[in-house]
């Protein structure tokens, strides 16, 4: 599928003050921690876990442990500074690729990080099938590309960050973890790797957001919709 980008202005490039990573044969545990962003995709499945289990949590109760959470890591969720066009999400069900390239073109990223971030979702659909342990390494070794990109701007690399933390705590991948730790004979290494669209673009949608409130709502509907 042709990736076809709207142009919008950048906002000024702001640097992450992180040291400079190597992009070669980045492995795991040369880059764990290195995201800045690393505690989104942990507090997604965590509230996602109270959600199913409790019957009344409410927007104020996410948004209340979020702020926490971001205060606690130093996290700071920036708006664009650029105009986007607001994405109405069909069911996650429904999802399909062409709900992904639409709200990817529609976003405040700039032209480099749109498509940068389409193509990259495109390799985690396709690794679908593959072991955790290489989709893994992908995923950090995109993490730190992206950290060393001088053409995203903060907003960018907030979205993406944010977006693979979610990926590398996805509910497949904490199904496998819990399989393995019942099965002491088996690897994660011999575990598949499984994501579905509908879940890329309730990743997406979170990791789009511009202040707390938005990554609260975007949580909170995405609890009802999966």
């Amino acid at each position: 599928m042709a990736l076809f980008i709207i142009g919008c202005s950048t906002s000024n490039d702001l640097t992450i003050g992180l040291e400079d990573l190597e992009t070669d044969a980045i492995n795991a545990e040369e880059t764990f921690g290195a995201n800045p962003f690393e505690q989104i995709g942990p507090f997604y499945q965590r509230m996602r876990t109270t959600y199913n289990l409790q019957n009344n949590m409410k927007l104020k109760d996410i948004y209340n442990q979020l702020n926490q959470t971001l205060l606690a890591y130093n996290i700071e969720v920036k708006g664009s500074n650029n105009d986007s066009m607001p994405n109405e999400i069909p069911s996650y069900f429904l999802a399909d690729e062409t709900t992904l390239l639409s709200i990817i073109e529609n976003s405040a990223l700039n032209e480099t990080a749109k498509t940068s971030l389409y193509e990259f979702m495109q390799d985690l659909l396709n690794y679908n099938g593959d072991n955790y342990d290489f989709v893994l390494a992908q995923v950090y070794k995109y993490e730190s590309e992206t950290i060393n990109n001088k053409y995203l701007t903060s907003y960018d690399r907030q979205v993406i960050l944010s977006f693979t933390s979610l990926v590398k705590n996805s509910h497949g991948y904490q199904n496998a973890l819990a399989h393995q730790a019942n099965e002491d004979e088996d690897e994660l290494e011999d575990q598949d790797w499984d994501i579905s669209v509908g879940e890329t673009v309730v990743y997406l949608d979170i990791s789009l957001s511009e202040s707390i409130q938005e990554m609260v709502q975007a949580m909170y509907e995405s609890f009802k919709g999966l």
